[in-house]
């Protein structure tokens, strides 16, 4: 009984610790993290769950589809089938996750490197987490598969279920406004935060572009891929700001529980 009192005990003096550094525009602390990283982890565990039971079409499913079938904004990817540009995609995605480290050549940045990692973490966690969510839910077919040019290999794995939503698109956008948005609270009188906005955007929107002309996902998941990434790339840095606290986690230790409690001001 002692050692589960002191062991709540040290919990809750872990969650009460603030890591903040002056000037900074952000702020973490480990009753925030805890909950976004644990609610984070738990939504990525299960999407590797959801994920796994996918089961593939089989040849006679496959026949099945018809290109007029889809809704009319959406069928023109039914003609798309291009491995290059599936390869473009996949470097494109590399080239906007890898992009945000760019902020640690600044020294004001490079100060609040385990802040800075942190939020990106949680970001790309996220990121990946929701659009397998969704794939592994909704399992919608796609686009190659109602296209003749398409490998029947790919068309008979399990990935030919996952089009809803693009997570390349999720990743690119999220990391592309992340980065957009921290540089623009560090230097808010910058001269180049409309080429930092601009070029980050290009690269994700080229790379939603490349998943579409590869023929791996229709316009509706690109752009719902492009909106939960923008809005996961720019809340993440936005709940961690300094002046903006919004979210307010407490521990509280009693004899024989320990108890989280949550809240969030509009």
């Amino acid at each position: 009984m002692q050692i589960n009192f002191f062991s709540r005990s040290f919990i809750v003096i872990l969650l009460s610790i603030n890591i903040s550094l002056a000037q900074s525009p952000y702020k973490i602390g480990l009753n925030k993290e805890v909950f976004i990283g644990g609610i984070g982890a738990a939504s990525s565990i299960g999407a590797l769950i959801i994920d796994s039971q996918i089961e593939p079409l089989s040849i006679e499913e496959v026949n099945k589809f018809k290109s007029e079938e889809i809704n009319w904004f959406d069928r023109s990817a039914a003609f798309n089938w291009s491995e290059d540009f599936s390869l473009a995609s996949d470097i494109l995605v590399s080239l906007s996750a890898a992009v945000p480290a760019m902020l640690f050549t600044s020294e004001k940045i490079r100060k609040d490197f385990l802040i800075i990692s942190t939020m990106y973490l949680e970001t790309i966690m996220y990121s990946f987490a929701l659009p397998y969510i969704a794939k592994g839910s909704l399992q919608r077919i796609r686009p190659y598969v109602y296209n003749n040019n398409a490998s029947i290999k790919e068309k008979l794995s399990p990935d030919a279920k996952k089009s809803f939503f693009s997570g390349h698109t999720t990743v690119a956008f999220s990391s592309a406004v992340f980065l957009s948005t921290v540089y623009s609270d560090y230097f808010p009188d910058s001269k180049y935060k409309p080429f930092v906005w601009a070029g980050s955007l290009l690269i994700a929107a080229l790379t939603g572009y490349s998943r579409y002309e590869a023929g791996k996902h229709f316009l509706t998941d690109i752009i719902t891929g492009a909106i939960v990434g923008s809005a996961i790339g720019y809340f993440v840095p936005f709940i961690h700001k300094q002046n903006s606290e919004r979210l307010d986690i407490n521990a509280t230790q009693t004899n024989r529980s320990l108890a989280l409690s949550f809240s969030y001001r509009f």
